[in-house]
């Protein structure tokens, strides 16, 4: 076993038990009932640069399909030419806040989050970081009526939502790993209350 498959097990065990209460979905398929996080009082986008290491792995795949010449050796000069680095441009955005929907245990869940410092695939490098309410949390649960609950607002396997289209990703965890037929819904954002 690989240590990726290691830790996908471990992140599966984790979230066995989340304090939310399940949708069935149809054809044995259970969803959480939680939607994906929506911005709230969007200011604007910015495009970033990043620099990083050039993937050895993608490099030797292009070698072997003949796009990148070996010259000969079987190493890889990191040093020059095209595995010297990568580059890539990336958009943020910045906004008030975020909400979400869920339908589920709230003290539980306030547990949960309260370990969570930071939302997206960057906050390694500073990104996503979460800016605390008054009282120093970063985080706030408000009970909404049954009919103001959106937590529909999610990737599925089945239609939740008419404001959805097709995509291509997935429905349960592991979220990065997905490569299922979906529905997705629209993308959203709400103005600051």
């Amino acid at each position: 076993m690989s240590d990726t498959d290691a830790k996908d097990m471990a992140y599966a065990d984790i979230i066995a038990d989340l304090p939310l209460e399940r949708h069935d979905a149809g054809e044995g398929r259970a969803i959480w009932c939680a939607s994906q996080f929506v911005p709230v009082g969007w200011l604007t986008q910015e495009r970033r640069y990043l620099t990083l290491k050039t993937s050895i792995e993608d490099t030797f795949q292009w070698m072997n399909r003949g796009v990148v010449s070996s010259k000969g050796s079987n190493t890889i000069d990191t040093v020059r030419g095209i595995a010297k680095n990568g580059q890539t441009f990336f958009t943020i955005e910045h906004t008030k806040g975020l909400r979400a929907w869920a339908v589920g245990d709230a003290d539980a869940i306030m547990d949960l989050l309260t370990r969570i410092q930071g939302v997206g695939v960057k906050t390694r490098i500073g990104f996503g970081s979460l800016l605390p309410y008054e009282n120093g949390d970063l985080w706030k649960i408000t009970e909404v009526a049954d009919d103001q609950c959106h937590w529909q607002r999610r990737a599925s396997p089945c239609k939740l939502i008419e404001d959805s289209y097709h995509a291509v990703g997935s429905w349960q965890s592991p979220y990065w790993q997905g490569h299922d037929r979906i529905w997705r819904p629209a993308p959203m954002r709400l103005p600051a209350s």
